[in-house]
């Protein structure tokens, strides 16, 4: 049965227990009938704790099944990097292009990624003697030349390549 249903009887049986109990002249069936009310009162308040309680596990469920389509989604989307070295002790995931040759290839940052996140690093600066790439998520730097310029001292031009 329905809660809303059942707790609509109740209230259906509280009304009738009371109109007996303002017709009897009895006081013994008077008093039964408040007990009979009053016990009918405590079945709809327990009711109505196990309806909210239902409520509060339907949602638990709901979060539930929502962080599993999320897990499941970064599972597929984080099978789609590897992790490489950039330079030495300097490693980011990059995007293993055998799995969609359609999208170009980029780097993620790897504190990100460990978020679960796929944040793709923006190059600040590419250069033959180094090259260096901001999370714009994160804000970390990865540089693939531990002597490469500091951010401000090389911007490339628009004819090179990023």
């Amino acid at each position: 049965m329905d809660p809303t249903a059942l707790i609509s009887s109740i209230k259906t049986a509280i009304d009738i227990t009371k109109i007996i109990g303002d017709t009897v002249k009895d006081n013994f069936l008077k008093s039964k009938t408040r007990e009979l009310t009053q016990s009918i009162i405590d079945a709809q308040s327990h009711i109505l704790t196990m309806q909210a309680e239902h409520q509060k596990m339907l949602q638990s469920n709901h979060e539930i099944a929502q962080k599993l389509i999320e897990l499941e989604s970064w599972e597929k989307e984080k099978a789609k990097y590897k992790l490489i070295e950039i330079s030495k002790r300097v490693v980011v995931y990059a995007f293993d292009s055998s799995q969609d040759p359609t999208i170009p290839s980029h780097y993620i940052c790897k504190n990100c990624y460990n978020d679960k996140k796929a944040s793709i690093l923006d190059p600040v600066y590419i250069h033959n003697e180094g090259s260096r790439y901001s999370c714009p998520r994160c804000k970390t730097e990865f540089s693939t030349h531990v002597d490469a310029p500091s951010v401000g001292s090389y911007m490339p031009d628009y004819d090179d390549e990023f």
